[in-house]
């Protein structure tokens, strides 16, 4: 394990601690399951919640109950740590046409991102690649923010804890 510089800022040291838990826990059992955490204005975790969502309408009403939460708790930030599939065309024009479950996997990632109510975002992801007995390893991703799209699926809970959600008004 890294050791963390107690010199950072309280919240890029909580971002770094979940970060290193995530990709340890990836590495010893291949998987890692969707992790949410609130924390409050002193960085200390208030809540834990976890989820298995089936489809869109699903995360849109864990995203919505999160955010609840957060309100409840006054929390100050979040910590969202989960797996996902990159979705893209290949060579279709019609793709106006299909649901974004229905288009190919592209890829995969374990992502971990954290916001707090000064408008600071930290990401870090990696992509999982998968040998022919389906072993999975995870190779850190170059930091590219103008390939990241917009997140909105984070602009109820940007609004519940105060931080600013503007740029996913569009």
């Amino acid at each position: 394990t890294a050791v963390i510089d107690e010199s950072k800022d309280p919240f890029e040291r909580l971002f770094l601690r979940l970060s290193e838990t995530a990709f340890a826990t990836f590495n010893a059992y291949g998987y890692h399951v969707p992790m949410l955490f609130l924390f409050n204005e002193k960085y200390q975790i208030v809540d834990f919640v976890s989820t298995k969502t089936i489809d869109q309408a699903d995360k849109y009403i864990f995203w919505r109950n999160a955010a609840e939460r957060a309100i409840m708790l006054q929390a100050k930030g979040f910590v969202w740590i989960s797996e996902l599939w990159l979705r893209g065309l290949t060579n279709n024009r019609f793709f106006h046409e299909k649901a974004i479950k229905n288009l190919p996997i592209t890829g995969e990632k374990l992502q971990v991102i954290a916001a707090d109510i000064n408008n600071m975002i930290l990401e870090v992801s990696w992509d999982i690649k998968r040998d022919n007995m389906n072993n999975p390893t995870l190779i850190k991703c170059k930091s590219e923010p103008d390939k990241v799209g917009k997140r909105y699926f984070m602009r109820p809970i940007l609004k519940a804890i105060g931080a600013d959600y503007s740029h996913l008004n569009s």
